[in-house]
């Protein structure tokens, strides 16, 4: 099924929520309980990114990287990601933006 007016990240964040990592169900299970009054949702699309989670009312987008982040162009990858976020406003990602949890 196609969808009106979505890209092509937006499709592929909306695949991808059916296909989560054990980590990943982990911490949603947690994070859907909405702690701290805070609303978070996966797979969230941002520019040509898919967030793992994000909190649009902290501006906090949490990513559940495994090894194979560390391995290949993976690194290089995470870094361009970083860094676009860290220029739409969200601060240095290693501070108060994105997390990367291994």
């Amino acid at each position: 099924m196609r969808l009106k007016r979505w890209n092509s990240a937006k499709r592929a964040a909306r695949e991808e929520r059916k296909k989560l990592s054990l980590p990943e169900i982990l911490l949603w299970q947690e994070l859907r309980k909405q702690p701290g009054g805070h609303y978070f949702r996966r797979q969230h699309s941002a520019g040509p990114y898919r967030l793992d989670f994000y909190c649009a009312k902290a501006r906090l987008c949490i990513e559940v990287d495994g090894e194979a982040h560390g391995f290949g162009e993976r690194p290089e990858r995470d870094a361009a990601r970083d860094r676009w976020l860290e220029g739409q406003g969200g601060g240095d990602a290693s501070d108060s933006g994105c997390r990367d949890i291994a």
